[in-house]
């Protein structure tokens, strides 16, 4: 799933529905595939990136995953009214949107949420936290507004090339032969987890 907003080449639509939106529709209707869109921190806030992803986990019952995106397209910076973001600073942008993202998930504790009808007492305010972000670009104050997502951290797919691999749980590998996937994957050795693909099309034969 894409994660732009932004219309594809002509004769595209003027707009399309984003992945995290497709995502929740499918949450819906089906009980047992895990849901795991492409989304972008580069433009989009990384606090609503946290709730949109931990609400998709709360719809899908603990079936939901990240794949950590970043936006090079000149035209989103438009859409967005801010300067292009690239090279060493998207790549600042993605590491830093992601320990957002996860500091917000954390922000709740899980039993956080009471629902204690008959004292009309919904929350234990003591279990909320603020994560007190300071970046060279955004600062969050936090705590998040959707309570922690059924699995605490949904799952966070990242290519070594966007992320750290020590900071995602699965690292996205790709080459364009065995050899180079092989490569590929010991330079991403930190990650609990690699996902390989060879990629023939990718400047191959």
């Amino acid at each position: 799933m894409p994660p732009s907003l932004l219309p594809g080449p002509a004769p595209a639509p003027a707009g399309r529905i984003g992945s995290l939106e497709r995502a929740a529709f499918l949450a819906e209707v089906t009980s047992e595939l895990g849901l795991v869109p492409v989304v972008s921190t580069t433009y989009t806030e990384p606090f609503h990136v946290s709730s949109a992803l931990a609400a998709l986990d709360h719809i899908g019952h603990g079936r939901a995953g990240w794949v950590v995106g970043s936006t090079e397209n000149p035209a989103a910076a438009l859409a967005w009214s801010r300067p292009a973001v690239t090279g060493d600073t998207a790549l600042r942008e993605a590491a830093d949107g992601l320990r957002v993202v996860r500091a917000l998930w954390d922000s709740w504790e899980d039993d956080a949420v009471v629902r204690d009808v008959a004292t009309s007492r919904y929350l234990d305010r003591d279990r909320l936290h603020y994560i007190d972000f300071e970046g060279e670009t955004y600062s969050v104050k936090g705590p998040a507004i959707v309570p922690r997502p059924p699995q605490g951290n949904p799952v966070v797919f990242a290519a070594p090339e966007l992320v750290d691999p020590a900071d995602a749980d699965v690292a996205l590998i790709s080459g364009r032969d065995l050899s180079a996937v092989v490569a590929a994957s010991s330079r991403a050795s930190a990650a609990p987890r690699r996902f390989a693909e060879v990629d023939k099309g990718h400047g191959g034969p």
